[in-house]
């Protein structure tokens, strides 16, 4: 009898053994996921940590309040958790993200770390911008070491950069205190950029809506202007001028110039579709009563349309957002294929007849 539970004992003894070591295991693969698909399908219940590349150099040189232990994992979570909010946002418009971030707003800073309605709109619009025509997408990550500044107070800042395989980035700053650990996120796209020096009085969410209401009715424009002659497209636009204003295009010129980009595009049977935009910060200018920079639309089949969208620094100016097609590359290439025209006498208004 003594020996039969002795036998027991150990037999129960290896079978506790090899109950940890299953579920060991599995915890491991479980954790081993890691980041390589946007859809993370695991919850796991332990927090996991997103590595940051040249996390240290902000530690050591600004010292947060806040632990490099938890910023991963605040981090973590908050990529994580992006998957489920672009489901929820994708159709909604301007109105309707004000009114989800005012329903949702104690949920959004728990697990975004956003904290201002015009910040999650504006985040909300690079998401929408990025799955625009994409359902699954990969991304890498990294971080802009170049932006990192100290400001008053005790706040850090540093942006971050998420690419995703349709090469579209979501940017956000990741702003830190010396003195709490709290954290929040801002956004830190191109047009936040050209914020940052503008100083007239049209809001960001003004620009994206005008360029939603511009998607929108290319289709229309290139109904109405396709192999028509260059003064049908001035009665179009004359006819029309209420759409015209309401699309940002303020002359005949301007129009003839974005029919211009609409048509140059390869139409296929009609379902041409609109993938995604960019904003190009690096083309900014300030032309006495404007602020101005490129922005590029990108279509199924490789097509693309080039404009560019001219802001009021003035609130007295009339025309307080402009739209023109940027046809500056056409120019360029005719250049290339000889360099001893005159540029200066080409009318690129009439390119297309």
């Amino acid at each position: 009898m003594k020996k039969f539970l002795i036998v027991m004992i150990v037999l129960l003894i290896f079978l506790a053994i090899g109950q940890v070591i299953y579920y060991k295991t599995r915890s491991n693969n479980i954790s081993s996921n890691g980041l390589e698909n946007f859809y993370l399908e695991d919850s796991a219940q332990e927090e996991k940590l997103l590595e940051i590349k040249g996390l240290d150099s902000i530690y050591n040189e600004y010292s947060p309040k806040i632990s490099m232990e938890k910023l991963q994992k605040n981090m973590y979570k908050f990529i994580e958790s992006i998957s489920s909010l672009k489901n929820e946002i994708h159709n909604l418009n301007t109105e309707q993200l004000k009114s989800y971030f005012q329903e949702n707003n104690t949920f959004i800073m728990q697990n975004y770390y956003i904290n201002s309605e015009e910040e999650f709109i504006m985040i909300g619009k690079q998401l929408q911008n990025i799955f625009n025509a994409n359902d699954v997408v990969l991304y890498e990550y990294g971080m802009e070491l170049a932006s990192i500044s100290q400001l008053q107070n005790g706040i850090i800042c540093f942006n971050m950069i998420f690419t995703f395989d349709n090469d579209i980035a979501l940017k956000v700053k990741v702003n830190l205190s010396q003195t709490s650990d709290n954290m929040l996120i801002t956004s830190a796209s191109d047009l936040d950029k050209i914020y940052d020096t503008y100083t007239g009085n049209i809001k960001k969410i003004e620009v994206l809506d005008k360029i939603s209401t511009f998607v929108k009715n290319i289709s229309n424009l290139k109904t109405a202007t396709s192999l028509k002659s260059e003064n049908e497209k001035r009665e179009y636009f004359t006819i029309n001028n209420e759409l015209m204003q309401e699309l940002g295009i303020t002359t005949q010129d301007d129009f003839i110039s974005v029919a211009y980009q609409i048509n140059n595009m390869k139409w296929t049977y009609g379902n041409t579709a609109f993938k995604n935009y960019s904003i190009n910060y690096e083309s900014l200018r300030n032309e006495e009563d404007y602020t101005s920079f490129e922005v590029k639309l990108y279509f199924s089949d490789e097509n693309e349309m080039h404009l560019i969208i001219s802001i009021s620094n003035d609130e007295n100016v009339e025309k307080p957002i402009k739209i023109k097609g940027n046809n500056q590359d056409i120019l360029d290439k005719i250049h290339e294929l000889d360099p001893n025209i005159n540029l200066n006498e080409i009318d690129i208004n009439n390119l297309n007849q």
